[in-house]
């Protein structure tokens, strides 16, 4: 329950410090920190969410699919830029992994 109150809580800042400012007014302007940081918030968050959910996952199945599939999914990442790509070639190597495990 803890994670859906931080990820609620997270999503609302990210909303309130990208949104915020013009609902306000044109007057009202973010602090240049602020604007900085909030460009971190939404990656920040998502990589809280993951490694959450690979540590719950890494304690059912074990490590090697989730390394396996890290390690497929990295250059894929890396190669195409693609936010698809990685996902297929990650989630398939932890299938062919869990399967052989």
């Amino acid at each position: 329950m803890s994670a859906w109150i931080t990820l609620v809580a997270a999503s609302i800042v990210t909303v309130a410090l990208s949104a915020g400012p013009s609902l306000i007014g044109k007057r009202a302007d973010l602090p240049a920190v602020l604007q900085h940081a909030n460009r971190f918030a939404a990656p920040a968050l998502m990589g809280a969410l993951a490694g959450r959910s690979l540590a719950n996952q890494a304690s059912t199945t074990g490590v090697m699919p989730i390394l396996a599939a890290v390690a497929a999914a990295v250059p894929v990442a890396l190669r195409t830029r693609s936010l698809s790509w990685p996902v297929v070639a990650g989630a398939a190597m932890f299938m062919i992994v869990a399967a052989i495990s």
